[in-house]
């Protein structure tokens, strides 16, 4: 049965080894774009990433790195302009993956710490059952992560795929 590519899908030749012959054919794989987020007219980050849901890779970006707090912004096209006190990465290199560490070499402790802690009262396994059931890009993929927001009964808020 054939599937529709999901929209942030391309088709690549590839090939592929069966019996320890390659064969060429099509895959599916996820359509990525250098994103730029900005901060007072400066490059905070670029990042490697599915040029979709990109306020929500920029907030995720800025708050898990602990480089600061951001209080709007603004998506046009391939760049997140934001608004806020933010902390620039020290190079202006890009990054293939949103935690950084896969270009720098090294991991850094975020500035910051989380103050609140929440208790989930759900069964994991159901949980990611229901994660699963919505990830169509995945599913096409087999290989994109993503991440979810649920709330302390286990119920699924918001999932996104390949956000950084």
């Amino acid at each position: 049965m054939h599937r529709p590519v999901p929209h942030n899908m391309v088709k690549r030749p590839i090939h592929r080894l069966k019996d320890g012959v390659p064969f060429p054919e099509l895959d599916e794989l996820a359509d990525e774009s250098i994103i730029t987020i900005t901060n007072d007219g400066k490059n905070v980050v670029r990042l490697l990433a599915s040029p979709f849901d990109l306020g929500d890779l920029a907030f995720g970006h800025i708050i898990c790195e602990g480089r600061g707090t951001v209080t709007d912004l603004d998506v046009r096209g391939f760049e997140v302009l934001l608004e806020g006190d933010i902390t620039a990465r020290p190079n202006d290199d890009i990054l293939t993956a949103s935690c950084g560490a896969c270009t720098t070499g090294d991991i850094e402790i975020p500035h910051g710490n989380v103050d609140i802690t929440v208790s989930i009262n759900a069964d994991m396994n159901r949980i990611m059952t229901e994660m699963r059931k919505k990830q169509p890009w995945f599913e096409s993929t087999g290989g994109m992560h993503a991440a979810a927001l649920f709330n302390e009964n286990g119920d699924l808020l918001l999932i996104r795929e390949d956000i950084g």
